[in-house]
């Protein structure tokens, strides 16, 4: 298992990878690579997700509604955990078009390549990826996950003329597929990029 990171950070990915097995046919928990979640507050309460957050080191409801983050965070705060917050925007096709006529009408710098990665991408250019992103401040996701080889995920990595990975984007199916409303839903994020 390719995991990043310091020896706790393995650690953390680890656990999560080992919890993925575990509760891989819940349709009430979530996983993209890091640790298992709950998709939704309707999928388990605050003592369920304190308790994945226990085992695994960190955990995380996937879709809270705005105006319940406050009293969420205060119910994690007076269990001794430390919450965070990420704002979630949705697309729709339109977003997708958008995306899509972006990636046709316009190129890379020509000392810049475009790598996916998937199961016969060198190990090298996943440390290369961890080594970008964590300087960032990002943890990747375990290796399994990057490649593509769990469930639906893309990884796309920008390499210099070296081959150093110099910027990465990756998106991941984090919600079981039958999830009666988040089945569709992948998460995506970059982890920066070094000038």
């Amino acid at each position: 298992m390719e995991v990043f990171g310091s020896d706790e950070q393995q650690a953390v990915l680890r656990r999560g990878r080992a919890m993925a097995d575990l509760f891989a046919d819940d349709p009430g928990c979530s996983y993209y690579g890091r640790t298992v979640g709950l998709v939704t507050p309707e999928d388990g309460d605050l003592d369920r997700l304190c308790a994945l957050a226990r085992v695994q080191g960190n955990t995380n409801y996937s879709t809270v509604p705005d105006g319940d983050v406050p009293a969420l965070s205060d119910g994690l705060k007076a269990r001794g955990l430390m919450p965070m917050h990420y704002a979630k925007w949705e697309g729709d096709e339109t977003a997708l078009a958008a995306a899509r006529h972006i990636v046709e009408t316009r190129a890379l710098p020509a000392d810049l390549a475009l790598l996916r990665l998937d199961a016969a991408t060198p190990p090298r250019v996943l440390s290369s990826l961890a080594t970008m992103a964590l300087a960032c401040g990002v943890l990747p996701i375990c290796g399994d996950a990057l490649r593509g080889l769990g469930r639906a995920s893309v990884c796309l990595v920008a390499q210099d003329v070296r081959g150093e990975v110099v910027s990465c984007a990756a998106a991941s199916a984090f919600a079981h597929p039958e999830h009666p409303s988040q089945a569709g839903q992948a998460w995506w994020g970059d982890a920066g990029h070094r000038p």
